[in-house]
C-alpha cells in the first residue's frame, strides 16, 4: 500500500493555517477523522488554552447545547466535560444512561425525532461501552456524535497528541515506540500516524491494523524492545502480561525528554520501573486534563457551523 503525500511540514502544527471548522459532523474515530479535523481540533485546543491562560474570556457567538451520554454519575470525564462547556459559555446537560439503555433511549422512530427537535447541537458519548456511540450516531443522524470513550476513544487519543506536541514541539517526524499491547490502542495508532510520526510496535498481531496506519506513515513490527525504542520521541507502555518493562536500559536508548504514556491507573501496574513511575504520572496527569481542552475545541468547532 503507498504512502500518501499529506504528510511532512503540511502536518506540522505550526506550519498549519486553521480554517476555524470541522469537515466532519461527528468524531466517533480517528481512522474516520480527517487529517485537516485532527489538526483543527489541536489548534482550536491550543488557541483557546492560550486564551484562558492570559485571562481573555471566552464567548461563544453562538451558544450551544451539548449534553454528555455517561454511565458515571460523577468521574474525570462528567468533570472535564462540564468544564469544557462552562468555559465557553455553552450549555452542558448529563444524561446518566448507558448500554442497554441506549437502546431504550432510541426505542422508537418518534423518540429519535423528537431528540433531534430539543435544539442540542452535539452528544458526548462517555460510556463504558465502545459501541454506544457508533449507536447514536446511527440513530441521530442530523446531530454531531462525539466518541468521548475514555477507554481508546479518540478523545483521548487527540489529547495525548496534544500533549506529545506541548512537550516535544511537534508531532510530523516524532518516533513513538509502542511497548507491548497495541490492539487497544487504534485510535492513538491513527492519530501519530495521520500526523506523520514513525511508529514502532513490539507487537507483530495487528497486521491489517498497522497496513491502514502505514497509508500515513512508517509503522515497523519490531520485536526487540531496545531497538523498537532507539531515538524514541515518545513511549507508550501497556504490557499486560508484563513481557515489557519500561526501565533503564530501555530508557538509555530513548532519546533523553522522551515522554512516557500509559494507560490508567498506572498506580496498578508492573509495566514501568519505579525510577519513571513520576514521570510517566506527570504527562499522563496532562493527558487526562487535556481531555477537557479537545472536547472545549470541538464544541467550539461545532458552534462555528
Amino acid at each position: 500500500m503507498s504512502r500518501i503525500t499529506f504528510i511532512g511540514d503540511l502536518m506540522d502544527l505550526k506550519n498549519y493555517s486553521p480554517k476555524g471548522i470541522l469537515s466532519a459532523s461527528s468524531v466517533l474515530s480517528v481512522e474516520a477523522l480527517p487529517s485537516t479535523d485532527i489538526l483543527e481540533i489541536l489548534s482550536e485546543a491550543l488557541n483557546l488554552k492560550k486564551k484562558s491562560e492570559f485571562g481573555e474570556s471566552i464567548q461563544l457567538k453562538n451558544t450551544p447545547s451539548v449534553a454528555l451520554v455517561t454511565s458515571n454519575r460523577i468521574g474525570a470525564s462528567r468533570l472535564a466535560f462540564e468544564v469544557a462547556a462552562s468555559s465557553i459559555g455553552a450549555k452542558a446537560i448529563t444524561l446518566p444512561i448507558g448500554g442497554s439503555n441506549i437502546d431504550a433511549f432510541l426505542s422508537t422512530p418518534e423518540c429519535v425525532k423528537a431528540i433531534g427537535k430539543l435544539g442540542i447541537s452535539a452528544f458526548f458519548v462517555g460510556t463504558a461501552m465502545k459501541k454506544d456511540a457508533f449507536t447514536l450516531s446511527e440513530s441521530l443522524k442530523s446531530l454531531s456524535v462525539i466518541n468521548a470513550c475514555t477507554d481508546d476513544g479518540p478523545v483521548v487519543a487527540l489529547a495525548a497528541l496534544l500533549t506529545v506536541y506541548e512537550r516535544i514541539g511537534r508531532l510530523s517526524g516524532i518516533k513513538a515506540c509502542f511497548l507491548g499491547n497495541v490492539s487497544s490502542h487504534e485510535n492513538l495508532l491513527f492519530a501519530l500516524s495521520k500526523c506523520g510520526a514513525d511508529i514502532t510496535v513490539t507487537s507483530d498481531d495487528e497486521e491489517e491494523l498497522f497496513e491502514k496506519c502505514k497509508q500515513y506513515s512508517d509503522v515497523a513490527p519490531i520485536e526487540d524492545p531496545f531497538v523498537a525504542a532507539a531515538k524514541a520521541d515518545v513511549i507508550y507502555v501497556d504490557s499486560t502480561s508484563d513481557e515489557y518493562v519500561l526501565n533503564e536500559e530501555i530508557m538509555a536508548a530513548a532519546k533523553d525528554d522522551c515522554v512516557i504514556l500509559h494507560t490508567v491507573p498506572l498506580s496498578a501496574s508492573t509495566d514501568v520501573a519505579e525510577k519513571y513511575i513520576p514521570r510517566a504520572e506527570d504527562s499522563v496527569a496532562d493527558v487526562i486534563a487535556n481531555i477537557m481542552h479537545v472536547e472545549r475545541a470541538i464544541i467550539s468547532l461545532i458552534a462555528k457551523k
